[in-house]
């Protein structure tokens, strides 16, 4: 008899790291794969899945490395794990990055508007300097490093790098 073998992918996932707010904590959502064939479980390695349909998952403890896993309940087929480590110290947003389109040469970032942050955009080698706009415009194509500092508490979260790509040709 012909076998029939089923697969589930790994789920892709987007991870929100704590900032500077006193008892930050993390975030998963995970982006793939979804449907109504799928439920999904976000645990602490070492413990036990528990799958629901959810596909968000917040309060995720700093510092803790995080289990994920999709089960199609169709064909009751389960992915591998990803596992995900919640950084302990405080991350930088991962800002929206505007590419130049055709006929432009430059880009923008901009990180989500908090009145409780400044913000820096800077080049390798470059010291950060910070300003209270979120809106960095007029960037030339390459790679940046971004970061955030609280006004409210003495804290620098830390870099994340972005890139802005040319426009196409």
């Amino acid at each position: 008899a012909p076998v029939n073998v089923q697969f589930v992918d790994r789920p892709t996932v987007a991870v929100v790291h704590p900032d500077c707010a006193v008892d930050a904590t993390g975030s998963i959502r995970i982006t793939a794969p979804l449907g109504a064939d799928f439920e999904y479980a976000v645990y602490e390695a070492g413990g036990t899945p528990v799958y629901s349909i959810d596909t968000e998952y917040a309060g995720l403890m700093p510092g803790t490395t995080y289990r994920v896993v999709a089960r199609n309940t169709t064909a009751d087929c389960e992915s591998e794990v990803l596992e995900v480590v919640i950084n302990a110290t405080p991350t930088t947003y991962t800002p929206a990055v505007v590419h130049p389109q055709c006929g432009e040469t430059t880009g923008s970032i901009e990180f989500p508007a908090n009145a409780d942050y400044e913000y820096a955009v800077y080049r390798d080698g470059e010291p950060p300097v910070y300003r209270s706009s979120p809106l960095f415009a007029e960037l030339e194509p390459g790679e940046y490093i971004v970061q955030m500092r609280s006004t409210v508490v003495d804290c620098e979260a830390l870099p994340v790098t972005v890139t802005i790509y040319a426009a196409p040709a």
